[in-house]
């Protein structure tokens, strides 16, 4: 059952200016890095000749975020033309969800994906179901995307929903001629973060593959593509390119290497596990890790570890090779680049984003 309601080389951008691309020392973070000038001009793309406009479509599968996905629409709303996005029926270890409705506004679009969907990834107690659910669930988004009738043309802004793009990014779609596309020398675009933070603003990753200024592997956050791109990769691939992580399944499903991007530097936000604590609880119970609480969630939301320790990926895999390094903050002031345009305008409607304990007007 679907349901629909309608309304290879790497290139960093910028990296004349020095200062954009040095490394922060761990003693040295006190807040995210200096936004680097947003311009045509700036990345070396020349200013748009075509007189057609491009559409732009925001896409993600949603869950409950109504917070995060809020913020993310205040954000992108001076440049998107719609959003789309997908809820499924399962969570990715095949159990019935919840069932939840995504937040209704001007130019949304969203798709209901039934639990028939996931037949092909076979029994919930094999291992890999979890990765297949999840490729599923991934390039079914673009179920959503195609209700919009886009050109080939047009773009397509993917990810999860708290990996925030920096409306000045998304602007230069319009502005810019980017060389983007089937025909071009570059599939993609991948927006790095200004920072990622991690349950709420007073914890503040110093390392992590979201902040990565080289990206040669494992590279995470936004992919802008063209819409021929969705058709001919789906959308899986760009998060996880090999298996088990990446399976065939799902519309325009593909596994494989895709080094042929232009990576923007601090043009996103990451804001990982937000939305307190009955969010993170679902996000623990739904999501394709198996991630175990080990301790009062609660908990969690007052504390960050120390600059010299590590977390591994997930609140409890030991055996995890990446790792990413938290360091503590106390405090971060709600202004640009430091959180998204969004929460810069409106904190109040975000405090839950400052604070689990707090709550959003």
């Amino acid at each position: 059952m679907i349901q629909s309601r309608f309304l290879g080389p790497v290139i960093i951008l910028a990296s004349y200016l020095t200062h954009a691309l040095h490394l922060v020392h761990e003693d040295q973070l006190s807040g995210p890095r200096h936004t680097v000038p947003l311009s045509c001009e700036a990345l070396g793309w020349e200013s748009r000749k075509a007189r057609k406009m491009p559409r732009i479509i925001d896409a993600f599968a949603f869950n409950g975020e109504f917070d995060i996905v809020e913020a993310r629409r205040r954000e992108l709303a001076p440049y998107v033309n719609g959003t789309a996005m997908l809820v499924t029926e399962l969570n990715m270890h095949g159990e019935m969800k919840e069932p939840v409705i995504p937040p209704d506004f001007a130019g949304s679009s969203y798709r209901v994906l039934g639990k028939e969907a996931f037949d092909d990834c076979g029994d919930k107690q094999a291992q890999g179901f979890n990765y297949c659910a999840l490729s599923v669930t991934k390039n079914s988004i673009a179920l959503a995307v195609e209700d919009f009738r886009l050109s080939d043309d047009d773009w397509v802004i993917f990810s999860d929903p708290d990996e925030i793009p920096d409306r000045e990014a998304v602007r230069l779609l319009y502005e810019c001629e980017v060389p983007v596309g089937p025909n071009e020398s570059f599939d993609h675009v991948r927006l790095s973060a200004h920072a990622h933070y991690q349950y709420t603003f007073s914890c503040q990753y110093y390392h992590s593959n979201w902040l990565s200024l080289d990206c040669r592997s494992n590279c995470k956050g936004p992919v802008v593509m063209r819409a021929a791109t969705m058709r001919q990769f789906g959308f899986r691939t760009f998060q996880a390119m090999v298996k088990p992580w990446c399976t065939q399944n799902g519309p325009y499903a593909s596994c494989g290497k895709h080094l042929k991007k232009i990576l923007v530097p601090k043009s996103m936000w990451h804001l990982s596990s937000f939305g307190g604590v009955e969010m993170f609880s679902k996000k623990l119970t739904d999501n394709s890790d198996t991630w175990k609480p080990h301790q009062d969630l609660a908990d969690m939301a007052h504390q960050c570890l120390d600059a010299d320790k590590e977390r591994r990926f997930g609140v409890n895999a030991t055996n995890s090779k990446s790792t990413m390094k938290l360091h503590k903050k106390l405090q971060v002031e709600p202004s640009y680049p430091a959180v998204p345009h969004s929460v810069a305008e409106d904190p109040q409607r975000f405090q839950v984003f400052f604070a689990w304990d707090a709550e959003a007007n």
